[in-house]
C-alpha cells in the first residue's frame, strides 16, 4: 500500500518531506526531476535544507513551524510561487501538516493543466 501511495503522489507531482529539525527535511517520496532541479535534492537519501536562499519557502517554513507547534491536524497551504528550474520556471505550492506526530512538508508542482491532472487521476 505504501508503494502505491508513493506512486500516486509522484504521479500527482507532490513531494512529501519529513521535518528532521529546523529547516531540515528528508524526502519520503521519489524525488522528481523538477524538484531536483529547483532544490538540488536528487534522491530520497539527500536532505533539503531550507535557508534564506530559498526565500519563499523559508518564509513559508516560519508559518509552518507555528502551525506544527499548534499541533493542528489540518493542512496549511502556502499559495503558489515561482521557482527557477532548468533555465525555466515552475509554479509550486507548499503545504504543512502533522501526521502521526511527524511534521510533514508537501511541495506540489502546479504546472499541469486540468486535462493532464484528470488523465493522471483516471490512470
Amino acid at each position: 500500500m505504501l508503494r502505491k501511495l508513493q506512486t500516486l503522489l509522484s504521479s500527482l507531482n507532490i513531494v512529501v518531506l519529513e521535518r528532521l529539525g529546523q529547516g531540515d527535511f528528508q524526502p519520503l517520496t521519489v524525488v522528481p526531476r523538477w524538484f531536483s532541479t529547483a532544490f538540488g535534492v536528487a534522491d530520497q537519501s539527500q536532505r533539503l535544507m531550507v535557508g534564506e536562499d530559498l526565500f519563499f519557502l523559508s518564509n513559508f517554513i516560519i508559518d509552518a513551524e507555528e502551525h506544527w507547534q499548534r499541533a493542528g491536524g489540518e493542512l496549511l497551504w502556502s499559495g503558489p510561487w515561482t521557482e527557477a528550474a532548468d533555465g525555466s520556471e515552475v509554479i509550486l505550492e507548499a503545504g504543512a501538516t502533522t501526521v502521526e506526530d511527524s511534521h510533514v512538508l508537501l511541495v506540489k508542482l502546479l504546472n499541469e493543466t486540468s486535462t493532464e491532472m484528470q488523465d493522471i487521476l483516471q490512470t
